[in-house]
């Protein structure tokens, strides 16, 4: 059987990143670990695989991208300015897209690892975090963008989900709102979170925020629009629906106009994003904004740093605050105004807010 990197930090008792490390010469190992780890290398006559060699050469001088719908506009940006600020540094960017198929993400994975990429950006993964073990076992330098797994081993760039969904449940209620639903995608963590954060505002208010005001439905548009008709549809149906996205919000909004509803007389909604059709005049979307490509950029340089050997091992977690644009949808009409979310508890150990201007 080949002798694997994951088999050398298990003898050697460090982690693959560590190996990873020292086969590709990067100088943030202690000298004795480094002679260490290659003393057992030649002991068990390990020899890297072609992603290694393209890591110890740069030949490649290219990164993998993954994302889990890139029917999302969303994710269409931000692939696009990857691609863009990729090229600047030099590198290449293939780009796949996983459509939350946990077979699918790992099947393309074990595709961009064989291709011998120099590193990845994650912005898709399995909750369980299988595939982002995958490409850490094979020694690429990785960090996640928007979602992530619990726990999550390596770098991650992220919004303050729980906490902008506090906010703009907030705002519905003091708007006179009292019956307030949410709508979002499949149980990801990043979904959990922003359910996390609407649930939490109800019940400090003492309003009503059982499961029978969530609905789960599939990707896309499409999914929002089934999530619309099973909320609105009903007899008690709620005044307002908190969406975790926007493109799942422009779904509830085709659902309540083919049943007759007026948005925002007789349903707010709101979403998440401030992607480009949130702001066309038939829309008018109420809904969450941050600078993605800020996010992004900080992402890639971390990325960038992990490939050249600058950072140790210890992984960062980057939170990132939303302002909240008000728009006609949810039944204030302000014109364009912008509100920062501010959040309400403090940052957990470990985490640094970008571009916060809250105390």
């Amino acid at each position: 059987m080949q002798v694997t990197i994951k088999d050398i930090a298990r003898a050697a008792s460090v982690s693959v990143q560590t190996v990873s490390n020292v086969v590709n010469g990067r100088p943030v190992v202690r000298e004795e670990t480094r002679a260490r780890v290659l003393a057992i290398c030649r002991e068990l006559n390990y020899t890297p695989n072609a992603a290694a060699r393209s890591l110890v050469t740069g030949s490649r001088k290219m990164i993998g991208a993954v994302v889990p719908h890139i029917g999302n506009p969303l994710y269409g940006e931000v692939t696009t300015f990857l691609t863009r600020a990729a090229r600047e540094l030099g590198f290449s960017t293939l780009v796949g897209d996983t459509g939350w198929e946990t077979d699918a993400e790992m099947a393309l994975l074990r595709s961009l690892i064989g291709q011998g990429v120099d590193g990845m950006m994650l912005a898709s993964t399995t909750d369980d975090g299988a595939g982002l073990r995958m490409v850490q076992d094979a020694g690429i330098p990785v960090v996640m963008l928007f979602n992530y797994p619990l726990p999550c081993p390596t770098d991650s760039f992220r919004l303050d989900n729980a906490g902008a969904f506090r906010i703009v449940t907030r705002h519905l209620i003091g708007l006179g709102h009292c019956r307030i639903a949410f709508a979002r995608g499949l149980a990801r963590n990043v979904s959990t979170a922003r359910e996390e954060g609407w649930r939490s505002e109800l019940q400090r208010h003492s309003l009503p925020h059982g499961d029978d005001l969530v609905a789960v439905t599939g990707i896309g548009q499409e999914g929002g629009y089934a999530a619309g008709m099973s909320l609105l549809s009903r007899a008690d149906r709620p005044s307002a629906i908190v969406c975790s996205s926007d493109i799942i919000a422009c779904g509830v909004l085709d659902a309540a106009e083919d049943l007759g509803l007026r948005v925002p007389h007789d349903v707010a909604v709101t979403g998440c994003d401030d992607m480009f059709v949130a702001g066309m005049r038939r829309i008018r979307l109420t809904t969450l904004r941050y600078d993605h490509r800020a996010l992004v950029r900080q992402a890639l340089d971390r990325l960038m740093d992990r490939i050249a050997g600058k950072v140790g091992e210890d992984p960062i977690t980057m939170s990132t605050p939303c302002d909240l644009v008000i728009r006609d949808s949810c039944g204030m009409k302000a014109g364009l105004r912008a509100t920062r979310v501010a959040t309400d508890a403090p940052s957990p150990r470990g985490t640094t807010t970008i571009g916060s201007d809250t105390p």
